[in-house]
């Protein structure tokens, strides 16, 4: 299971699973396209699909989590696109930090393929927790 939507009183909040930070934050942001879109309309849809690649930082996998999501959703926001699929994401160390880079597949904004107009992440509510793979909670400002 890549991630699953549970029941929140205002807003959406989602469950991430990974086993390892890279896929935890991959499918962490695909939850956040589908919230947004309907990704399988978007990644079936005829034309090109533009890249845009993202750069993060966190003070810890929490806050880069937050950072990536964030700066994923403002960046596709303020050009009018839709992302459906995250690709080459990783995480790495660097210090007492955290680094993230992923590239992100988009498509112009459609008004048949959006579902729900978002405001942001919210950073009250997320967690991230290691079991036997990490587990995050996300909930996104609707």
């Amino acid at each position: 299971m890549q991630y699953r939507f549970v029941d929140h009183t205002a807003d959406v909040e989602f469950i991430a699973y990974g086993g390892s930070e890279s896929k935890l934050v991959k499918n962490a942001l695909e939850a956040l396209f589908n919230i947004i879109a309907y990704t399988k309309k978007l990644k079936r849809a005829k034309g090109r699909s533009l890249k845009i690649k993202i750069n993060a930082k966190g003070d810890s996998l929490e806050g880069l989590l937050w950072s990536v999501l964030q700066k994923t959703f403002s960046m596709c926001d303020a050009k009018s696109l839709f992302g459906f699929k995250a690709e080459k994401v990783k995480v790495k160390s660097a210090g007492n930090s955290k680094i993230a880079s992923a590239l992100i597949l988009a498509r112009e904004k459609c008004p048949e393929c959006a579902k729900m107009d978002v405001k942001g992440i919210s950073k009250y509510e997320l967690h991230v927790k290691k079991r036997k793979k990490f587990i995050a909670s996300v909930v996104v400002d609707v």
